[in-house]
């Protein structure tokens, strides 16, 4: 394949503006759930396609921004989705929808939020089942503040509004602090038509020395008034600060249910496996391991069943495929600041890589996202001879972060 004068000019001049100063970044575009079947082949249940606001064309490999979403779900049908979000990746606006239709879609829910100074939320309004051009209920509750001296919430008040009407609950959440202005309580209590405040919940918070959370509990009342608790979850870290295990029991009395989760990670520090245990209720055993991109996100989750005999029998596999984009905020511009040069571009034989930080590994990845070629040992001088003519993206890690770029060989 060859390209003209006038197209490696355009190419040239389309790829040139994103290298002057901001680096590439990876976001999740499809996620897909399978059950494992007959004979070791998985057979997918879910797929959810996402897409991102093409005018700021932000988005991230979490909920940042506007984010579209399509899922196709062997049970539920399609389903089209929205979120969108402010500056301050405050959502918004949590709109689905079902595809009834060919070209037809109905609107099931719509949550929207709005905000105050100090990132608080003042208002949250869900609107469900839109059927026959109208929603059939509008759900609102609406909050209000009190702060202490520090500064610090003390008080949140809640109504409830249906339809327009306010609920005869109203809901008072008390806050309490410790002298590091770590939450220690939080009680709830309910106010009925404007009568005595009945306490409703509580919960109490515990930490250790590196201010880790060491235990939490919620109580609450029976139908006799008496006090009880309910539920309560206990943290262990290991010496690096990470999450070792997380024990959850809860029903009356802390005795009914105990779930347990275990935590392993690889010399990167990243979450390798996930191993739960549950006691009472269901009793099943069941561990989540992960693999990772040579960038540091996900791509794999399998879910296995442990058996009687602590045997593993692969039940779920969770896949993820990402895409690379231009971020265009001025706060990830001004991020990824990175000076990196690739030179020439278009390349034809050997591209040169100029970055003021030394990098441990660099990557190659087709425009399909298909890992071509690993580079080692700080080289700054890549052959790629051998690569067909096309576009790809360069990705290096320095100083810990993934920094990337796009250039052109030709042929």
């Amino acid at each position: 394949m060859h390209y003209s004068k006038i197209q490696l000019s355009l190419v040239f001049f389309l790829f040139l503006l994103p290298f002057v100063g901001a680096a590439q970044q990876w976001r999740v575009v499809e996620k897909r759930v399978s059950l494992r079947v007959a004979g070791g082949l998985y057979n997918t249940l879910d797929s959810i396609r996402y897409s991102y606001d093409a005018t700021s064309n932000r988005g991230s490999n979490y909920t940042n921004d506007t984010i579209n979403y399509i899922s196709f779900s062997q049970n539920a049908g399609a389903i089209i989705g929205k979120k969108t979000y402010d500056n301050d990746d405050h959502i918004l606006v949590d709109a689905v929808m079902r595809r009834v239709q060919s070209n037809v879609v109905q609107v099931q829910t719509e949550d929207s939020f709005t905000y105050q100074a100090g990132n608080l939320i003042l208002q949250r309004r869900f609107q469900p089942q839109y059927v026959a051009g109208k929603y059939q209920l509008s759900l609102t509750d609406k909050y209000q503040y009190d702060y202490d001296a520090q500064n610090r919430v003390s008080l949140k008040k809640t109504n409830n509004y249906y339809s327009g009407v306010i609920a005869p609950d109203t809901f008072y959440n008390y806050y309490a602090y410790n002298t590091k202005g770590q939450l220690v309580k939080d009680s709830i209590n309910k106010v009925s038509n404007g009568g005595a405040p009945t306490r409703y919940v509580w919960h109490y918070f515990a930490y250790n020395a590196n201010d880790d959370t060491l235990y939490w509990e919620q109580h609450t009342i029976d139908t006799a008034g008496k006090a009880i608790l309910f539920s309560r979850v206990d943290y262990s870290y290991n010496a690096q600060g990470q999450l070792l295990s997380d024990s959850l029991y809860y029903g009356p009395g802390n005795s009914l249910k105990h779930i347990k989760h275990s935590y392993t990670y690889d010399s990167q520090g990243r979450l390798t496996a996930d191993t739960t245990k549950e006691y009472g209720y269901m009793a099943s055993n069941y561990v989540t391991t992960y693999t990772y991109t040579p960038f540091n996100y996900y791509s794999e989750e399998n879910i296995a069943m442990i058996d009687t005999n602590g045997n593993m029998q692969p039940y779920h596999r969770v896949n993820y495929e990402y895409e690379l984009y231009w971020p265009v905020s001025i706060n990830e511009l001004a991020n990824n600041n990175d000076n990196l040069t690739l030179y020439p571009n278009p390349a034809t034989h050997v591209l040169h890589i100029k970055i003021e930080t030394p990098f441990d590994k660099a990557y190659i990845y087709s425009n399909t996202g298909q890992l071509v070629k690993q580079v080692e040992d700080n080289t700054t001088q890549v052959d790629i001879s051998q690569l067909p003519a096309g576009n790809y993206v360069l990705q290096l890690l320095a100083n810990d972060e993934m920094i990337s770029r796009q250039f052109v060989v030709v042929r």
